[in-house]
């Protein structure tokens, strides 16, 4: 599992760490920041799956493919798209190409996720490709009060989370998409991310 974007894939992959370590479930992991209860930021071992935060920008000073490509991801998701590294992709086009180039490794049987709110993410992830499930979603639905912030399930039942802002609800909406997609239902989803204290600052 690959999660690539401009903006959110720390958010997205450390959600979607703590889901799975909420419920023991056997996974390796490579994430940009740390997150309450996982001792590190790398986990490489025989697991069944890997869940890798995707960085567009270049493998090296030597090597200008965008470290995401190098994954060969079987479910990949975009955040987003946002022209960034303007000092390696000097135009956006140049830029949003990574991404498409991204989307269309994406191998048969395999399932792309995207941000459908976002144009440009949404232009890439409807695109057809052979064999291989495309899946849109949307910022999740979630009202406040005094108490603090709540995530809706559909039936409008309120779940209590610890971070805020809109943007967070576009990345609890991806990550629970990309569960979903590894038997992970939406009760387990729901009581584990109430729980997430969200991740520490990209690379602190």
């Amino acid at each position: 599992i690959v999660i690539a974007g401009s903006h959110g894939k720390t958010t997205i992959t450390a959600i979607i760490v703590h889901v799975l370590n909420y419920w023991k479930r056997k996974f390796d992991y490579v994430i940009g920041a740390r997150i309450k209860g996982i001792e590190n930021t790398v986990k490489l071992s025989d697991a069944p799956v890997i869940v890798v935060e995707g960085d567009e920008y270049l493998s090296s000073a030597l090597d200008p493919t965008p470290k995401f490509l190098k994954y060969r991801h079987h479910i990949g998701l975009i955040s987003g798209i946002a022209w960034d590294h303007a000092n390696v992709f000097p135009n956006e086009e140049e830029y949003v190409r990574q991404f498409d180039l991204f989307a269309d490794q994406t191998p048969k049987g395999g399932i792309l996720i995207y941000f459908e709110q976002d144009s440009m993410a949404l232009i890439i992830g409807m695109k057809e490709r052979i064999d291989v499930t495309n899946v849109g979603y949307k910022s999740h639905a979630h009202t406040s009060d005094n108490n603090g912030q709540f995530f809706l399930t559909d039936g409008k039942q309120k779940f209590p989370v610890h971070i805020f802002g809109s943007h967070n609800f576009q990345n609890i909406s991806g990550a629970k998409e990309v569960l979903k997609k590894i038997g992970v239902t939406n009760e387990q989803f729901f009581e584990a991310i109430s729980q997430f204290q969200g991740a520490a600052g990209r690379l602190e």
